[in-house]
């Protein structure tokens, strides 16, 4: 099966992505980093949707077989790509879901998870201060969002930095 990473909208999530990759490409067949344009461009203040969107369906057009990992932005570009039928993975897995900043870009996110069907795991802190794991789990459980497994694990800084674990958790998940 093939990896295809997402980071978050920071440029810092290239750096964290990359060791991400690093951890996870001995339990996959290919890892693909999805390099924002934001990240290689400073004049761009954020992530751009469409053109990821774009740019994402363009390198899956002719690939099956795929998971995506995605941390916080990167989470929901997936989310609205799914929906969207731009993209088909197999499952996912998200850490640090940005339902917050979804809806300060006026993203329909909980219109989006009513419609979101892929098998997906969803790994967040126990005190993210984007979202803690208790809040998501109850905006989970409140749109019926189906085919869902939730992970909390200690943190309170939206970081993640405990690959390791991370690591563990989506080998647990894909050896379902």
């Amino acid at each position: 099966m093939k990896l295809i990473l997402l980071g978050g909208n920071s440029k810092y999530n290239k750096d964290w992505i990359e060791k991400v990759e690093l951890a996870l490409s001995d339990i996959f067949d290919t890892t693909y980093i999805q390099y924002y344009e934001h990240w290689l461009d400073d004049s761009k203040k954020g992530i751009d949707l469409e053109i990821e969107l774009k740019k994402l369906k363009e390198y899956v057009k002719d690939t099956k077989d795929y998971m995506i990992f995605a941390k916080s932005a990167g989470s929901i570009l997936t989310v609205k790509g799914c929906v969207e039928k731009v993209i088909r993975p197999e499952r996912c897995v998200f850490t640090g879901f940005a339902y917050p900043w979804a809806m300060g870009r006026k993203i329909d996110i909980d219109n989006l998870l009513r419609n979101y069907f892929v098998p997906t795991m969803f790994i967040q802190e126990s005190k993210d201060p984007a979202l803690s794991y208790k809040q998501l789990t109850e905006i989970i459980y409140k749109l019926r969002v189906p085919n869902t497994t939730m992970q909390e694990i200690p943190g309170n800084d939206h970081n993640y930095e405990d690959i390791e674990k991370l690591k563990e958790l989506i080998q647990n998940y894909i050896n379902l």
